[in-house]
């Protein structure tokens, strides 16, 4: 007699073997670790790094100033400035719990303000076109130079 209970559980381990090879073998390209340099006009100069070996997921940033530098981050809920005096200074970031969600919050308060402005309420969160397009367009080509293996993309 077969026993359709094993056969289930056969067919559910090939199953997942099979998509473990073509996820992570055959058609995965995402990549798992960028560094990304943005020169804007100006001369002023920026990096991004990201990383999906993380035993920890939280966010952080660094501005360097002529008089300071700014580091702020989200796992331990601080913004310290550090002037070259040697003077320092720390914020405390008092993050809602909505923030502890998709993207740090970003998925909540976008479904939040798309909710608001579908039901005619006010929305001031919703940033402005040009500054979403221009956020996407260094994206786009952020994506293009690490497929060309490093090469500088111009965005006009």
């Amino acid at each position: 007699m077969i026993n359709f209970k094993s056969v289930f559980y056969f067919h559910l381990y090939i199953k997942s073997i099979l998509i473990i090879v073509f996820v992570l073998y055959v058609f995965n390209d995402v990549c798992d670790h960028q560094e990304t340099l943005i020169r804007f006009e100006g001369g002023v100069a920026a990096s991004l790094s990201h990383t999906a070996f993380s035993a920890k997921n939280y966010r952080d940033i660094k501005i360097h100033g002529t008089q300071a530098e700014l580091y702020g981050n989200t796992a331990i809920n601080e913004i310290m400035v550090s002037y070259f005096s040697g003077k320092e200074e720390k914020y405390p970031i008092d993050l809602p719990d909505e923030v502890t969600g998709g993207h740090l919050g970003g998925d909540y308060y976008l479904m939040e303000s798309l909710y608001k402005f579908f039901n005619g309420e006010e929305v001031k969160e919703l940033s402005l076109l040009d500054v979403s397009l221009e956020s996407h367009l260094m994206s786009f080509a952020a994506e293009e130079s690490r497929k060309a293996i490093g090469k500088t993309v111009d965005i006009k």
